[in-house]
This record gives C-alpha cells, sequence and structure tokens, in this order.
C-alpha cells in the first residue's frame, strides 16, 4: 500500500483515491476532504489532492505530529522537507544538496494541503491557521493585460498566500506544423482513391482531426456522443462539447459547455466514420447510436464500450514509430490544442475569440500561455498556417 495516495476501485468499476492512516484504514480528516471534492472535482484533481495529503501525512510521521496540532511553522519545514526530503534541521554533511522535487510539484503538493486546512477549518474541525493574508494586487509593467475595471479591483483587499513559493518560468507550450499534423492523420488513416475507400483507422484519424481543428483536451473528445457532431445541413457545421460523465473518469473542464464550429471536411470525416461503426455491427450493439460515445472500441473488446485514454496513448506510440524523426518524440494529443490556438492566432484570430474556443474562463490564461505567438519570428516564417486552418469557421457563439 501506498501512504502517498492509495488507489480504490469502486463497486460499479470506478476509481478514486484516499490516504490510508497508520492503521491501514482511510484517514478519517483526508477523507472528509476528498469526499467533498469527489462531488466538486474531476477525478485527477482528486487523485493529485490524495497524493499531497499524502506526502503531509509521512511527514507528520517522520516528525511525530499530528495534522491537527501544527502551526505554520511546521508547515514551512513542510515545504523544506518537500524540496529536499528531510527537515531544516537534518544537517547535510554532504553539502549542495539537490531538490528531489521541483518548484512547480512543490507548488501544487503546498496548495492542495493550504486547502485541506482551510476546508477543516472552515468545518470547526482543524486548527484556526492563517495561511492568506491580505494585500492589494498590483499590476507592474511587465504583465501585459490589464482588465477594463483594473483601477478599481487593483484598490480591493486580495487574498495572497503566506507561502510564497519560488516562481517557475513558464515553458512555451509545444506546436506541431502543419506538414506534421497531416503527417499524423494520414499515419492514421489515408483516402485509396482508386478503391474509393478509407485504408487504416479512420477512428483515430477522426479523433487527431478534431483534437487539432477544434482544439479541445483529449478527455473533452472522448466525452463526445455522436449527436454532439452536430451537422451543418446548408449551414456550418459545429460540436457541442457537453459535461457528462464518462465510464473511464474524463470530464469537460470546469464543467462548462461550449460550441465550435468545424469544417465541412471534418464533418464528413464523421460522417464516414459513423457508417464504418454501422458496417462493423454498431447500430444493432448500442440501442441509440446519437447518444452513445463517439469515439468507441472498433478492433478490440469490449466492442463499441467507450474508448479508454491508454488506447490513444497506445495508438500515439504507434504513429510515432511509424513516422520516426519525421514529428517530434515528445508529441502527445494535447500539442494539438496548443497547435490548434498557435494556427489561429497566426492567422489573425483575436485573442477573445482563442479564448472562446479554447474554453479558457479567462482570457488572461490565453495571453500567459499564447501571448508569445505572434512574436516569434521563427514561427511566422513557416509557411502554411493561413492553409492550415483554411475551411474552419471560428465565429464566436454564445455557449
Amino acid at each position: 500500500m501506498s501512504t502517498f495516495g492509495q488507489r480504490v476501485l469502486l463497486p460499479g468499476g470506478g476509481v478514486t483515491w484516499t490516504v490510508l492512516g497508520a492503521d491501514g484504514l482511510p484517514h478519517e480528516a483526508y477523507e472528509r476532504f476528498l469526499a467533498h471534492h469527489r462531488v466538486l472535482s474531476a477525478p485527477n484533481t482528486v487523485r493529485a489532492y490524495a497524493t499531497s495529503l499524502g506526502c503531509l501525512e509521512v511527514f507528520l510521521r517522520q516528525t511525530g505530529q499530528q495534522w491537527d496540532r501544527i502551526g505554520r511553522d511546521d508547515l514551512a519545514r513542510f515545504v523544506h522537507w518537500l524540496r529536499f526530503g528531510t527537515t531544516p534541521d537534518v544537517v547535510d554533511l554532504a553539502g549542495g544538496r539537490e531538490p528531489t522535487h521541483g518548484e512547480a510539484t512543490v507548488g501544487l503538493r503546498m496548495a492542495a494541503v493550504v486547502a485541506f486546512y482551510e476546508f477543516m477549518a472552515e468545518e470547526g474541525l482543524g486548527p484556526a491557521l492563517v495561511l492568506h493574508r491580505t494585500a492589494r494586487r498590483r499590476i507592474g509593467a511587465g504583465q501585459p493585460y490589464k482588465g477594463m475595471l483594473h483601477h478599481l479591483s487593483s484598490r480591493r483587499p486580495q487574498r495572497a498566500p503566506v507561502f510564497r513559493l519560488r516562481g517557475r518560468r513558464r515553458d512555451r507550450p509545444p506546436v506541431l506544423t502543419p506538414v506534421q499534423v497531416q503527417a499524423i492523420l494520414d499515419a492514421c488513416a489515408w483516402w485509396d482513391a482508386a478503391a474509393l475507400v478509407w485504408r487504416g483507422s479512420v477512428r483515430n484519424r477522426l479523433l487527431f482531426a478534431l483534437l487539432a481543428e477544434t482544439g479541445v483536451r483529449l478527455g473533452e473528445a472522448l466525452c463526445l456522443f455522436h449527436d454532439d457532431f452536430v451537422a451543418g445541413r446548408g449551414d456550418t457545421p459545429y460540436v457541442l462539447v457537453t459535461p457528462r460523465e464518462h465510464p473511464h473518469q474524463q470530464r469537460v473542464k470546469g464543467w462548462r459547455s461550449r460550441r465550435i464550429y468545424v469544417s465541412d471536411r471534418l464533418e464528413a470525416l464523421h460522417g464516414d466514420y459513423l457508417w464504418d461503426v454501422c458496417d462493423r455491427g454498431g447500430a444493432e450493439a448500442v440501442d441509440n447510436l446519437g447518444q452513445w460515445w463517439l469515439f468507441v472500441n472498433v478492433d478490440r473488446e469490449p466492442l463499441f464500450a467507450a474508448m479508454r485514454p491508454e488506447t490513444v496513448y497506445d495508438t500515439v506510440r504507434r504513429v510515432k514509430r511509424r513516422l520516426g524523426n519525421r514529428i517530434p518524440a515528445g508529441f502527445t494529443p494535447h500539442w494539438l490544442r496548443h497547435t490548434h490556438a498557435t494556427a489561429l492566432l497566426m492567422s489573425g484570430a483575436p485573442l477573445p475569440l482563442v479564448q472562446q474556443r479554447m474554453g479558457h474562463a479567462d482570457v488572461q490564461t490565453t495571453i500567459n500561455t499564447y501571448g508569445w505567438v505572434t512574436e516569434d519570428a521563427a514561427l511566422r516564417a513557416l509557411a502554411g498556417w493561413q492553409s492550415f486552418v483554411g475551411g474552419w469557421d471560428a465565429a464566436p457563439v454564445a455557449p
């Protein structure tokens, strides 16, 4: 068993995570916090919280303390323990100890622990630690975006964390060139003009084409039903990203729906895939195919069951082997999301439109992630961005 986060198989086949106490049973306090977030948060968030609280429990056992009897100084020692695996009072005779965890990991772990203590304090079950202070927000010249009401909001008190961890330089998100995206699609399936049929996996081509043309996250794509792919019928087709529970713990981030217009060629590819599913017996196996998962098993058991994310990554590995050095070795499906946003910006799309298509809650997220794109001369020099987005209808619409 792992103290850092114990995997739990649920009776219905689902998976969740908890933290075990010294008696080998779920720790009552941590479990109360995790149970709250199982209702509100995505499964991966619950897993991250359980892992972070498991780290806290290991630290408390090593230092002989109880979770409800520690102070802020103890949490400061916990930060040091996260970084180096020892508390500050342990002398490093070798000197020059390298951190065991990066600052991003330390920040995530500490954010979960702070959330746990604030939750327990609100419930009246834990120590009332002061983990945030009141400050006035100042946006300096180095920050590129100021909201319309910044002159008002900057005067209001803002909550700032007591533990100010070292910042981490935000790396530029990886992107693919238009030529590389096309190579990935063709490695999945290609059109045999002589025989007038697709060769390969139409499902896989549709999945990667959807990710590239809409910028949806992989989990959002796996949550789609066939009926979420709305045919144009003379108008512009679109995909309706719809929050729903997925049998393999995939979710729409933030549980917010949005409409994303797509090209006629993507609509046609969906139609070809739908016929392929029907030819394989999907219409007989599923009562209502329109209200069934868009991406399903077509060549492995159980047939027509919702596709697992692990199956997608198996496909990614096969594509990498087939294409070799024609695509980057680190390619993952999420690169197609970054490529989508980059293509839109390189083609002159305004930031608010990109924000809507990407599903960002705030335009500042879009700026922080992709604000460098139009300033990159090397990226601008790559030909093909305008043709890459040809056929997309990126007009903003209400959710």
